[in-house]
């Protein structure tokens, strides 16, 4: 039996998904996010498919699901689950933080310019975030674009000592 994210994510893309969920389902991702938390990923990545086939519609079990195939270092099924979260429609800050997911995955795999798409999105959403403009100036020294890598590490490093 194939995972989850390879099996669901050839669904075509919903008008909106779901944000919230109850019953057994809330019961069942809160086990998730508790092995999430405590580092037992295969357990979390076993209740998340557990809510993503009763609520296929959860953002939330999408790109939960995604972190932690990421940490299990299965960047492929990673990928696959983040953008089925982003195509049930999640609002413009959760969208942010999948996109900036989904594009440090990118980059580790030298999809620097796909990254950098994402990384726009996500700075329209939320603002020039150091996390964002770090993840940018990365993909940009990947490319050999030096000028713009050491510029946005300047505006990085100048707006942490403000703080």
């Amino acid at each position: 039996k194939g995972s989850v994210a390879s099996s669901n994510i050839v669904s075509p893309p919903r008008a909106a998904g779901k944000l919230a969920i109850d019953g057994e389902a809330s019961r069942i991702f809160l086990k998730a996010q508790q092995c999430e938390n405590d580092g037992d990923f295969k357990f979390a990545q076993q209740f998340y498919e557990q809510v993503i086939e009763v609520e296929p519609d959860f953002i939330y079990a999408w790109s939960n699901l995604g972190n932690v195939l990421t940490a299990e270092g299965n960047l492929r099924d990673a990928l696959l689950c983040y953008k089925k979260a982003l195509s049930l429609g999640p609002p413009r800050q959760t969208s942010a933080i999948i996109l900036l997911n989904k594009a440090s995955i990118e980059v580790s795999q030298g999809e620097n310019a796909a990254a950098l798409r994402d990384m726009e999105i996500a700075e329209s959403y939320i603002g020039p975030e150091s996390s964002i403009l770090t993840n940018k100036a990365v993909a940009f020294s990947n490319l050999g674009r030096w000028q713009e890598a050491c510029s946005i590490f300047e505006k990085v490093i100048s707006t942490a000592d403000r703080n």
